[in-house]
């Protein structure tokens, strides 16, 4: 998915992190902020894309289609155009995909596979996919705004019990790939 596809004047999985203070690009207040400014039909600014911006939008099949591959999904759809929008809340997402897991993974950096904090990640059921493109290494923990509460946004929204968000680094964009899968209860130890 690129561009945006979310209401401004709700909470959407992507701001998750900024309203749970867990963000270094902007504060709580300015989200509000922007909330406040779209409900009284003022105009907000909008971040022109730059540089990294760019290679995550061109890139973002190419990743979901390399993670799809190595954690074995089926019934992968990367062409996902709406909204969705929780049953009760004033809460939505957008994906970058979706697709239907088939194995279990364990800790496998040597294949690209990682889990973060340990364990096992069983995927056999529908999960979203959420593609980023980092300047990092994959992490045993990831960052809160690296695509961590987003997923459990979309999680939340969909009601799919797993995610995977597969993520590249500028420095070795064709040939790294971080493989994280999260699930709604954890990770088994």
């Amino acid at each position: 998915m690129v561009g945006k596809l979310t209401p401004d004047d709700i909470v959407t999985a992507s701001v998750l992190p900024v309203i749970m203070h867990q963000s270094p690009w902007k504060t709580a207040n300015e989200q509000l902020r922007t909330a406040l400014d779209v409900a009284e039909g003022k105009p907000i600014e909008r971040l022109e894309q730059n540089q990294p911006m760019f290679w995550g939008d061109t890139l973002e099949p190419v990743i979901l289609r390399e993670a799809a591959k190595r954690l074995s999904l089926t019934g992968v759809d990367t062409d996902i155009a709406g909204a969705f929008f929780h049953d009760e809340l004033p809460f939505a997402c957008s994906l970058d995909g979706e697709g239907i897991g088939t194995k279990v993974f364990t800790h496998d950096p040597a294949n690209g596979i990682y889990v973060p904090m340990g364990g096992e990640v069983d995927t056999r059921s529908m999960g979203v996919l959420e593609a980023k493109n980092a300047s990092c290494p994959p992490e045993d923990a990831p960052a809160p705004y690296r695509g961590y509460w987003q997923l459990h946004g979309q999680m939340e929204i969909t009601s799919v019990l797993g995610a995977v968000s597969p993520s590249s680094t500028e420095e070795m964009i064709f040939g790294f790939f971080c493989i994280v899968l999260m699930k709604v209860c954890g990770t088994k130890s």
